[in-house]
């Protein structure tokens, strides 16, 4: 039985961000990867952006979390020799005058000057329907994820530290024993649950209640838009080449299928259309599980009884910037014992499911 000193179950955005760490501090890894086709990783557009526009507030501990993803996604970019960080402007849109005197009322805020540009932009866009000024928010853009996942794959794969397979079954002790869909069976030290949604239906982090949210997205193709920065009106069109752009996304709480949803579709064109007065071709329809959970805070840290188990899940729709961050805060952690912010650490959970039977 071949023996590894970590294992980290998932290889979308959470588990290669640790393996990445692992590899830095030059430890024996092994990255288990069913390569499911409906992890939210695969298809979301990997916005980045340090202002939540909904409130508007900012974003969870964007002080720390936005330089270090940046400097990372640069760090394994020349480590993979591929481009997939895109820094580029990020123009809101508002609905009306009161969501901009709202927005203008925090601009004034000393904590968001660093963040928003001001004045308001009031010059015309072509082919975009908008007759009020709009924002332009500042250190935004997107990791190309699809290639993020598929080059960081091919690079594991190349180290000879990744398996295709399904984990099976788990024996935990000292020693973690594992048996894989391949039949192979491995024991390690330590095993990271990176599943995404996957996890919800497992039961080690049961009462941590890692939700998922189903996301559609459209690729639309739109010759005459001719732009190079996201728009966002309660939704984003983002470019992506060859005038082709994504368009997103919706949030369902309820539909939990891999199935596209035609009402979703039908949204995503009317908001679409809504804002752009340009002739379009919808070129592909994706939908992806989001994880998630109730507080919307990541899920990090040890497992209550098996302190050689750990979890690292629901960056939600802020996986791009929160990933980097609390990836290296729990490898660290395990290697160093370093503290887990609370704000994060699954250790919270208690609160909202009472104690956990050790």
């Amino acid at each position: 039985m071949k023996k590894v000193d970590t294992i980290i179950i998932g290889q979308g955005l959470a588990g290669s961000l640790i393996a990445f760490e692992l590899e830095k501090k030059d430890k024996d890894f092994l990255v288990i990867d069913n390569n499911h086709k409906h992890a939210s990783s695969s298809v979301a557009a990997g916005l980045y952006n340090p202002v939540v526009f909904r409130k508007p507030t900012l974003g969870f501990n964007i002080a720390n979390v936005l330089p270090f993803a940046l400097n990372k996604y640069e760090e394994i970019e020349a480590l993979l020799a591929e481009r997939f960080l895109y820094k580029r402007p990020y123009w809101k849109f508002f609905e009306n005058f009161k969501t901009i005197n709202n927005w203008e009322a925090k601009a004034a805020d000393q904590k968001f000057k660093e963040y928003i540009k001001l004045p308001l932009k009031k010059e015309p866009i072509n082919g975009v329907e908008n007759e009020l000024p709009y924002a332009e928010t500042k250190f935004t853009g997107n990791v190309d994820l699809p290639l993020f996942l598929s080059k960081s794959r091919d690079y594991f794969e190349l180290k000879k530290c990744l398996v295709n397979s399904k984990l099976e079954e788990v024996s935990y002790g000292l020693e973690i024993e594992l048996k894989l869909s391949s039949k192979e069976s491995l024991k390690c030290n330590r095993l990271i649950l990176a599943r995404g949604h996957q996890e919800g239906n497992q039961s080690e982090f049961a009462y941590s209640s890692v939700g998922s949210t189903k996301g559609d997205i459209l690729i639309i193709k739109c010759p005459d838009l001719k732009c190079d920065y996201t728009l966002s009106r309660g939704f984003f069109i983002l470019p992506i080449g060859n005038d082709s752009y994504k368009v997103g996304a919706t949030y369902d709480w309820e539909d939990k299928s891999y199935i596209p949803s035609e009402t979703a579709k039908v949204e995503l064109a009317k908001r679409f259309e809504n804002l752009v007065n340009l002739p379009y071709e919808i070129i592909k329809h994706e939908t992806g599980l989001r994880p998630g959970t109730i507080d919307r805070r990541p899920l990090i840290g040890n497992h209550a009884a098996h302190k050689n188990l750990f979890i690292f899940n629901g960056l939600g729709s802020k996986g791009v910037l929160l990933g980097p961050y609390y990836a290296n805060q729990l490898v660290n952690h395990i290697f160093e014992e370093r503290p887990i912010d609370n704000e994060v650490n699954v250790e919270r959970m208690r609160k909202y499911y009472g104690n956990i039977e050790d």
